[in-house]
Formats: structure tokens, C-alpha cells, sequence
């Protein structure tokens, strides 16, 4: 039966009809239910999967670099700082929860700008972060790059920065200020394609947006004019040391 759920995988009751005409049995759904369940089936939500096939040997290359990375960090020979940018509003993103039967958990909601924000964030957490109305580009990342050198800035000590392949961050534009950067004590470790399970702030980024953030927005919304605090409010709340 669970072969034939794999093929459809949201429509149980198909699976049901063939059980029934394969044994010529009739079944019902709670039988069909404890058949999939023991099979260690659930009923949860489906994930978004990226647009490409990874190279799954470049992905375990790429963790085991981390971990070294990350051991370097721990040591204290260089800085590491994850990077990623995401964005944010009022409207809460829809986690799943254990609710009572006919007590439905609601969340608040209110239509909100949207804001960007570019962060970096180490394996001690340690975080920088800039808030951006509008579209992100490499002229946004750079500007953010900057001011994470000026603000990070330690003698004699690596601040390597680990980033995705986003068209952003391998840009002419982008790679024209690298030896700049460098020169300030800020280097780069690119991640390989279709990896976002390798940047640690990604952790943080689903924190803020089903936790942290849902929890903040009887704070952030003002019922007494009916207008809801810009999301932006959020992020001043954070200490650099979460």
C-alpha cells in the first residue's frame, strides 16, 4: 500500500480503493491510516527542495571544510561568520502545533512592509545585522560588507565570511571589492550549489520567522490606531550576542 501512496502521495483514498481491489476486502480509512502509520508514514507538511541536482560529493567536502573551519573558530585563529540575507513581515509564517479539538491556535496577523535584512552570525553567535527596504543587490551586500569590516575590524586575525553562490555574491561588482576587503582582514568561503543546510544562519533565519518573530507581534502590532508596527522594530531588539 505505502508504494502505492508514494505515487500519490496526498490522496490516501486511492491507495484505499486498490487495497480494496487487490484483496477484495473492503477498508476503510482508519484501517488504511494504521497500515501507512506502522510504516512509519505521517501526515506533515512537504518541503520546498532547490531547482537543481547537488553534487552530494562537493556537499560532504564542503562539511567536512566547515567543521575544520569551525574548529579554527573554536581555536581562535580566525573569526567565522555565516552570511545570508532574508526577508521579513508581520504576516507570521504558519507553523505546525498540537491544538485541542475545536480550539483552533491562532496567530496575529497584519499587512506590513516588507524588510530585508543581511546577516552574519559566527558558531558563538556573535552577529551583525542591516535592515533594507526594498530589493537586495550586490550594491546592497557590498554596502553591508563594508560596514561588517569597519565594525569587526581586529589585528592580525582572519575574518572569514562563508556565503552562498547567489548571483549577489559573485558578482563583477562584487569581485572587484574582494581585494579590498582582503586587505582589511575579510575573506571568503563560497558554499557549494544547492547547500543552504551548510549556512548556519539559515537556523537562525527559521527561528526568527516560526518562533521568535510570532511571539513579538502582540508587541509590534498597535491595536489603538489599528496600524502595526513596521517590522523593522523587531530587529533593534536583538542583541548583537543572542
Amino acid at each position: 500500500m505505502c508504494g502505492w501512496l508514494d505515487e500519490e502521495p496526498r490522496q490516501i483514498q486511492q491507495a484505499q480503493a486498490r487495497l480494496e481491489q487487490a484483496t477484495g476486502k473492503p477498508a476503510s480509512r482508519q484501517t488504511a491510516h494504521r497500515i501507512v502509520k506502522k510504516k512509519a508514514y505521517r501526515w506533515k507538511r512537504c518541503r520546498r527542495r532547490v531547482n537543481g541536482p547537488r553534487d552530494e560529493a562537493a556537499f560532504r567536502a564542503a562539511h567536512v571544510r566547515l567543521s575544520q573551519l569551525q574548529h579554527g573558530h573554536s581555536q581562535g585563529i580566525i573569526d567565522l561568520f555565516y552570511f545570508d540575507q532574508s526577508g521579513f513581515t508581520l504576516t507570521p509564517c504558519i507553523p505546525y502545533a498540537w491544538q485541542g479539538r475545536g480550539k483552533p491556535l491562532t496567530l496575529p496577523s497584519a499587512a506590513s512592509p516588507r524588510v530585508n535584512v543581511l546577516g552574519f552570525t559566527s558558531p558563538t553567535h556573535q552577529s551583525h545585522f542591516q535592515t533594507v527596504i526594498g530589493r537586495v543587490t550586490s550594491a546592497t551586500v557590498i554596502a553591508a560588507l563594508d560596514a561588517f569590516a569597519a565594525q569587526t575590524a581586529r589585528a592580525g586575525k582572519l575574518r572569514l565570511v562563508v556565503l552562498d553562490n547567489a548571483p549577489i555574491h559573485t558578482s563583477q561588482a562584487f569581485q572587484d571589492r574582494m581585494v579590498d576587503w582582503l586587505r582589511q582582514g575579510v575573506g571568503f568561503h563560497w558554499l557549494p550549489p544547492y547547500s543552504p543546510e551548510l549556512n548556519l544562519i539559515e537556523i537562525l533565519w527559521r527561528k526568527i520567522k516560526y518562533e521568535w518573530l510570532p511571539q513579538s507581534l502582540p508587541q509590534l502590532q498597535s491595536p489603538e490606531i489599528r496600524t502595526p508596527k513596521h517590522p523593522r522594530t523587531f530587529w533593534v531588539k536583538i542583541p548583537d550576542n543572542f
